[in-house]
């Protein structure tokens, strides 16, 4: 238990979990987005480089350019706290973009990456606890959803999703229900059904042979760096970063809390997977409030409405465990933060 912290006083009603939490029946489908590196690295800077330097002795490197687009309905999400446990269970939805960043320290006037993570700009879900709880816990920027499923197998549609925006900024602009993501598949069949893959290493070597060939250094431009990511992979643990931070209520528009946190996703039971060989469109909407396109540098039409082809895709059935959260890698000169084991 760490110092100093008061006890959690627990309201009435359903607002947060305790972690770690277990999501069971986790059926996943994931699309890879290419997008442009110099805008994924504006992400990183905005979300962890701008607060690291008050932290930690880690900067953060984007890698690559594809982000990933997974739509993740989970059957069973529940706790494994030992008091929280108790309490029940909930179904729940998450559609996230996904972006892979590399944490290194500087020796010698060289920036050397030595940690892989996860960081997701973008999140939506279905149920107002897994927003409380990913934001306040974690620090997840959880927004509300309202999704469109096919009612069988055999319709092209993936998912529609809609979220509250404001399409433009004024002071006459209203907070509106509006489409933000659809994907469909544009064939009848999904060719990869028949290609399954049995076991999750072979996942992993699938997905890293797609992302960067057969060479095992994943490039992280513009510096000529390798990560070898199978590696990073192979073990079925998803190191996870996240900026935690809450508004100030005196001063507004300054954080009263604001620290990176890392967490990790482990693999605890696995199924199937198996390629999304067909042909899928993805179509983001463009809103003052959420500017996907120009955020990850897609292309955007003249009617502000996006279209992409995915690089490639993959469907997971599997049950996962997020782990308890700690500060990122706390600076030993900066004190307050004793150094937690990191992922």
């Amino acid at each position: 238990m760490t110092e100093g912290l008061q006890a959690y006083v627990e309201r009435p009603g359903v607002q947060t979990f305790a972690p770690p939490i277990l999501a069971r029946g986790t059926l996943m489908r994931s699309f890879a987005l290419r997008g442009t590196h110099d805008n994924f690295q504006s992400i990183v800077d905005k979300y962890l480089n701008a607060f690291a330097p008050a932290q930690t002795d880690y900067t953060f490197r984007a890698i690559g350019d594809v982000v990933f687009l997974a739509y993740a309905p989970m059957a069973h999400i529940s706790v494994t706290d030992p008091i929280d446990r108790n309490k029940g269970w909930m179904r729940e939805t998450d559609t996230a973009f996904w972006m892979p960043v590399a944490a290194g320290r500087t020796r010698g006037g060289v920036w050397i990456p030595e940690k892989l993570a996860w960081l997701l700009p973008y999140v939506w879900v279905d149920v107002p606890t897994a927003v409380a709880t990913g934001r306040e816990v974690y620090g997840f920027p959880k927004e509300m959803s309202w999704l469109t499923t096919p009612k069988s197998d055999a319709e092209r549609l993936v998912f529609e999703l809609g979220t509250l925006v404001l399409p433009t900024y004024s002071p006459d602009t209203e907070l509106v229900s509006r489409p933000l993501l659809r994907v469909e598949r544009r064939s009848d069949l999904e060719p990869g059904e028949k290609r399954i893959w049995n076991d999750l290493e072979q996942v992993l070597r699938e997905v890293v042979k797609l992302l960067q060939g057969d060479g095992k250094g994943l490039p992280i431009p513009p510096l000529g760096l390798d990560v070898d990511l199978l590696a990073h992979l192979a073990v079925g643990e998803v190191p996870m970063i996240f900026l935690k931070e809450f508004r100030d209520a005196a001063e507004p528009h300054r954080a009263c809390y604001a620290r990176i946190i890392g967490a990790l996703s482990r693999v605890v039971g696995f199924r199937l997977a198996y390629p999304l060989l067909a042909s899928y469109e993805v179509t983001i909407h463009a809103y003052a409030s959420h500017p996907i396109a120009a955020d990850f540098g897609f292309p955007m039409g003249p009617d502000g409405i996006t279209t992409l082809t995915p690089e490639f895709g993959f469907y997971v059935d599997f049950d996962f465990e997020l782990g308890l959260g700690s500060v990122y890698m706390p600076r030993q000169d900066r004190g307050g933060y004793p150094p937690p084991p990191m992922p």
